[in-house]
């Protein structure tokens, strides 16, 4: 917390410490529970947890903060912004109608003249953290279309993209709704969470007209969401607000274990720590003398098991064949040396 203040609230990786790897087939509140107990034994009471707050992660927090009522458990920024928007949008009938058609309008024009007009494809995963980019799409396609076109391509504009019209009326709303809580994500993010923070962000928003029921409910949910995580907050305390910098680690290491042959969490979890630092010749050594392979290989086993790798290598592994009794006829010794046999 100490280096969070120092760097104004800007982290990078390497202001990362892996306290703990826990690798479980389900997370549930008793595991989520144990790894914070680990953790608090090995580096003491956490003052803060910042979580996407799921179900499992609540409960178990909860139980670990009843036993360690030190620590603070704080919904992170990014997954509440992702909440709201999903509790507005989920049931909308013309949001709906849109990644609907958007969806077929991909297939419909890729390889067609019209094909740099591509919408991006929805997402199935974290499809309520990434609204900016179909909002964007129909914003820039709505104003394309207002341009002045050839005739032949206006006509085929019409007639793939044409329905982008009825839309028009909603995009002001989804577009205000959108702007108020990357105002909440950026104040927070930014500047953490203060005793302030309602007031900044208050004045960050003023500018946006709240024309609908809608944008006015969920500006009043943004600020109760504001000032329950800032509730208790000192006048010269500054809190982390958002996990991003977690992710971002996470992020790392999906790219890094992609290359692997089959997608699973095996051992290349271990670089998870090498992210977040920076290492010199002289500590890679002493790691690699203190640390027995062994060890390495025990810690694997407990936690991670045989890879999927080592599994599809024995089920597909060939089975040797006696060929002395065969009518295949064998190629002589001379050829095989030729053919590198």
């Amino acid at each position: 917390m100490k280096k969070f203040v120092e760097k104004k609230c800007r982290l990078s990786h390497e202001d990362m410490s892996v306290l703990d790897i826990s690798i479980v087939e389900k997370a549930t509140a008793s595991s989520v529970e144990k790894t914070l107990l680990i953790v608090a034994e090995k580096a003491g009471t956490p003052v803060q947890i910042v979580s996407d707050k799921g179900s499992s992660i609540k409960k178990g927090v909860a139980d670990f903060i009843g036993r360690n009522s030190g620590a603070r458990h704080t919904y992170d920024a990014t997954h509440k912004a992702a909440i709201l928007m999903k509790h507005h949008l989920k049931n909308d009938s013309r949001w709906k109608a849109l990644t609907k058609k958007m969806w077929m309008a991909k297939r419909d024009i890729l390889f067609t003249p019209l094909g740099f007009m591509v919408p991006p494809k929805p997402k199935d995963k974290a499809r309520w953290l990434n609204l900016d980019i179909y909002m964007n799409w129909l914003g820039k396609a709505l104003d394309f279309r207002k341009r002045k076109v050839d005739a032949g391509g206006a006509k085929l504009f019409d007639e793939k993209l044409g329905w982008i019209g009825e839309f028009a009326g909603s995009l002001p709303e989804w577009r205000s709704m959108l702007d108020m809580l990357d105002l909440m994500k950026g104040e927070i993010k930014k500047n953490g969470l203060r005793k302030d923070t309602p007031m900044r962000f208050e004045k960050l928003s003023s500018g946006i007209v709240l024309s609908t029921k809608r944008l006015r409910t969920l500006k009043k949910e943004i600020m109760d969401y504001i000032e329950v995580e800032t509730a208790g907050i000192g006048d010269d305390q500054i809190l982390l607000g958002s996990s991003d910098i977690i992710e971002s680690v996470f992020g790392r290491y999906k790219g890094f274990s992609g290359k692997t042959p089959m997608k699973e969490v095996g051992r290349a979890v271990l670089a998870i720590p090498v992210f977040t630092g920076k290492f010199d010749a002289a500590e890679v050594r002493t790691a690699m003398e203190s640390v027995p392979a062994k060890d390495v290989d025990d810690w694997l086993r407990q936690n991670i098991g045989e890879s999927f790798l080592s599994k599809r290598k024995r089920a597909f592994s060939l089975i040797n064949t006696n060929f002395k009794n065969s009518s295949v006829k064998l190629f002589p010794e001379n050829l095989r040396k030729v053919a590198s046999f």
